[in-house]
């Protein structure tokens, strides 16, 4: 007879050296869940006893990194699952609905015990139900041991997080403070260039005027000394005219001295 299949559907399973997750084909049935790559398979790939398992929904499942977060997925941990199982669905209520099917499907399996020889039913049935409940008290101290490990590592992963953020925050208060003296500094050398440049300027314009001051005297004392040339060749040529005049009327008379004598 076919073992009848409780559920079955698409979801992503996250596994590989790289820790993401992949499409598969999931089967429920006779308390096992049967793992294919590709729906209409008729091998799967793994084959995985849910009997005494834990199934919790992750709220806050980290995907490929810590900024990575879903919340339509759930955990499967268990005696016979080899590690930690994360399954995603395609929605919040599928995802609800695997939960439910496999909390039920998962609990100790019914046993039929046979009578053993010198013993009778039910005393071999308290041995059998002591033995189970021993292995499930050592399931559960397992699983919150595990539980306890994976807030630990949580907590550790979050104080990191936190201490990279504050790493961050501080280098980029420290590259802010840097730009801010930088652009302090490139303000004041701006600054003292053009008081330099404004002086340099300044020397410059002080120079000109005095060179053109200069240059005014010079012009000023050559025109004088013209001045003076002109005067001394205007006087000096009255003085010239003046010794010929008083020549010419000596001469003159002389003449006339000379006329009288010989008349």
């Amino acid at each position: 007879m076919a073992e009848t299949v409780v559920k079955e559907g698409h979801v992503q399973l996250r596994g590989g050296v790289i820790p993401i997750f992949k499409k598969k084909y999931i089967k429920l049935q006779s308390g096992k869940l049967h793992i294919y790559k590709n729906q209409g398979d008729t091998t799967p790939q793994m084959v995985c006893d849910i009997i005494m398992c834990q199934v919790k929904a992750m709220k806050s499942v980290a995907l490929n990194s810590f900024t990575s977060r879903d919340e339509r997925s759930f955990s499967l941990l268990g005696p016979k699952v080899p590690k930690q199982m994360i399954f995603k669905c395609e929605s919040s209520s599928s995802c609800m609905d695997w939960i439910q099917c496999l909390k039920t499907n998962c609990g100790l399996p019914t046993l039929s015990i046979p009578a053993r020889p010198g013993e009778d039913v039910a005393s071999q049935r308290s041995d059998d139900e002591k033995r189970q409940k021993e292995q499930g008290d050592e399931w559960r101290m397992k699983e919150e041991q595990d539980v306890l490990k994976n807030e630990i590592l949580e907590k550790l992963e979050r104080l990191k997080r936190e201490e990279e953020e504050e790493d961050s925050n501080k280098e980029g208060k420290e590259q802010e403070g840097l730009q801010k003296d930088e652009e302090e500094a490139r303000l004041q050398k701006e600054h003292q260039d053009k008081l330099q440049q404004e002086t340099l300027l300044k020397e410059e314009e002080e120079e000109r005027l005095k060179e053109e001051q200069e240059e005014l005297l010079e012009k000023e004392e050559e025109e004088r000394r013209q001045q003076e040339d002109a005067e001394r060749l205007e006087k000096e040529e009255e003085e010239r005219l003046l010794r010929e005049n008083e020549e010419m009327v000596q001469k003159a008379e002389q003449e006339k001295l000379l006329k009288e004598e010989e008349e």
